[in-house]
């Protein structure tokens, strides 16, 4: 998943950051941090990567060339807010659980989109919202 990185260049907790990262890593994994190379968010997300050892692109307008966002914003930069506006919303479709998928995959899609808009599926026609999954290391055919 390529994370784009936003923020305000007045931000400078680490911490806060390197943990919000750590979450999504689990849930979704990084294959790539993008972000647009100001000072702020954007030099710790760097700092998070080369650490952790994550591809890192610098790159502008960010928004159009990631799957997901993260932002840290001190509700007062109009860079960041603007960037948060423009950002894709989910769609309808995006949270359809496709079972061909595999485990990790699924499981992540419904830990991700949990609550809100959460994943769904249909059976007999009637649409099913999927709050909560959990693997297990059972074998067998899916179904």
């Amino acid at each position: 998943m390529k994370l784009a990185v936003i923020g305000s260049r007045t931000f400078n907790d680490y911490i806060l950051l390197s943990e919000k990262l750590n979450e999504i890593y689990e849930i979704y994994g990084i294959d790539e941090i993008i972000f647009g190379g100001a000072k702020g968010a954007d030099t710790l997300s760097e700092q998070y990567a080369i650490e952790n050892e994550i591809p890192i692109t610098v790159i502008k307008p960010i928004i159009e060339q990631c799957t997901m966002v993260v932002a840290f914003w001190d509700m007062s930069s109009h860079g960041t807010k603007h960037a948060l506006n423009y950002a894709k919303k989910i769609k309808k479709q995006e949270a359809f659980i496709d079972w061909s998928q595999s485990a990790e995959e699924v499981d992540r899609k419904i830990r991700g989109l949990s609550p809100f808009p959460g994943a769904w599926f249909e059976h007999k026609g009637v649409r099913i919202k999927v709050l909560e999954s959990q693997l297990n290391q059972a074998s067998g055919v899916s179904g």
